[in-house]
């Protein structure tokens, strides 16, 4: 597969390492832009950034990752009590 035209483009980058995609160990702002629509009087409309306050959790809600290779020895905060109540669902 690995000599197969196709594959060659593919960004090195791109290719699993064995590190965990959802892993939420990263600092995130607390805060995001969107784009707002504003209406104009020719009915027309413009497009402004407004910020908008993040309110995700800040804790790990992967819980069914937790005990898998990829987060071994991790040290980031857990949600335990996601966990509770996806369980109990």
């Amino acid at each position: 597969m690995a000599t197969d035209p196709r594959y060659q483009a593919v960004h090195e980058r791109t290719i699993s390492t064995g590190i965990n995609g959802a892993c939420m160990e990263k600092q995130r702002k607390s805060y995001y832009w969107a784009p707002n629509r504003v209406p104009l009087v020719d009915g027309s409309f413009h497009t402004i950034p407004v910020r908008v306050p993040d309110v995700m959790s800040r804790e790990c809600r992967n819980f069914y990752l937790w005990d898998a290779p990829e987060c071994a020895g991790c040290e980031y905060p857990k949600d335990l009590e996601f966990q509770k109540r996806m369980e109990q669902a």
